[in-house]
């Protein structure tokens, strides 16, 4: 069953406040994030509940990265640096970029601010929104706060640590708030002053982050009429496949050959090589509770639904031969498939798995279910 979708439920009252996070905008394929589209859209949904904390996030989030790329067009590279703010989750170091000029730099200027303003508001709303907390001492950091960056990073690592102890599974390649915090925190003592501080927290991370079972969850289309959700997944499979955006190709479970994944196929190419390419918690690494509030985060009109111009970009991948390999014909956009519509909504199946058993609609008006699929690393 699954117990949390990268901490997100936390922040919408659904389970206890967990400090799972996932590393800040880590680029891991090159891909584009419709920056302008995704903040008024986001944008739209606070004005009408602007006291939700799970919006507020979500905007501040945004936000944060336009201000860590510093540009209209938000891309993230494989194997480069590139916009992710702090440590990749596996040890490997990325930077916020340089303004190219003075009108970029004030644009960046303006997102950090809001950031900054947003990620409050939400930590006043909810003060053990752990990664509202994690967000506002990075953006604290990032306006030359330093001091108050650290009794921010310190006030929540002693927060988190006992919650973190607890986690027995959790999203792959998603580090606990407490590590994560550390990572940032560490990068601004002094090696020598603050050698035993530096110390504890590696020693207090790498005990939290061993033994913790990893999983993944995008969204999938059914291609076969009669397939159910709990027969989407083939568990016996082991394919190789970047499921979590580092940029690493592991072994994962795999969907079955009568289901195909929906993906963001912004330059039409047909090569689908990252999870961020997917609709699930890691779609254009923004944090989504699931696969579903990815999709809608392309919702202009908040209707529930993705229809007429929403469903550009849009395609799906039929992995046919189950490789993990977008090959020639794969990759077919929704209309060759004959799809006008595609549902945001979901509920939970007996298993606890989040689906919509009519979430795709054809052209002849006959629904097909999609499902935010549970997938386990195999070792």
């Amino acid at each position: 069953m699954k117990v949390f979708t990268v901490a997100m439920l936390a922040s919408l009252g659904a389970v206890a406040p967990s400090s799972v996070c996932q590393a800040m905008y880590l680029p891991a394929v090159i891909t584009t994030v419709p920056v302008e589209r995704l903040v008024k859209n986001m944008q739209a949904k606070v004005e009408k509940q602007p006291k939700n904390p799970h919006l507020l996030f979500g905007l501040a989030r945004i936000h944060s990265m336009a201000y860590a790329v510093k540009s209209n067009e938000i891309k993230v590279a494989q194997g480069e640096d590139g916009p992710w703010i702090g440590k990749h989750p596996l040890g490997i170091p990325y930077e916020v970029s340089q303004a190219e000029d003075e009108e970029a730099l004030a644009a960046a200027k303006a997102h950090l601010q809001k950031a900054l303003d947003l990620h409050k508001s939400v930590v006043e709303l909810k003060p053990d929104h752990y990664l509202a907390r994690l967000g506002l001492a990075w953006c604290t950091e990032q306006a030359g706060n330093k001091e108050e960056a650290i009794r921010l990073y310190r006030a929540l690592i002693q927060d988190a640590v006992p919650i973190d102890r607890k986690i027995r599974d959790r999203y792959d390649g998603v580090p606990t708030i407490s590590t994560e915090a550390s990572t940032y925190l560490i990068q601004l003592l002094d090696p020598t002053t603050d050698a035993g501080e530096i110390a504890t927290l590696k020693k207090q991370s790498e005990a939290i982050e061993q033994g913790i079972a990893r999983w993944i969850t995008p969204v999938a289309v059914a291609l076969d009429r009669d397939l159910q959700p709990d027969d989407f997944v083939d568990h016996a499979a082991a394919v190789r496949f970047d499921l979590d955006g580092s940029g690493i190709r592991r072994r994962w479970q795999w969907i079955n050959r009568d289901t195909a994944w929906l993906v963001y196929d912004h330059q039409g190419t047909g090569q689908i090589t990252s999870a961020l390419q997917m609709f699930g918690s890691v779609t254009f690494w923004l944090f989504w509770s699931n696969g579903y509030d990815a999709m809608s985060s392309l919702d202009d009109n908040s209707d529930g639904k993705l229809n007429g111009s929403e469903l550009r970009d849009l395609a799906l991948w039929h992995d046919r031969n189950q490789n993990g390999i977008s090959e020639p014909g794969e990759v077919r956009s929704l209309a060759d498939h004959g799809i006008v519509e595609l549902d945001c909504t979901f509920t939970a199946s007996k298993s606890g798995l989040y689906h919509n058993p009519h979430g795709v609609t054809f052209s002849d008006g006959h629904t097909r279910p999609s499902c935010d699929v549970i997938l386990q690393q195999k070792r």
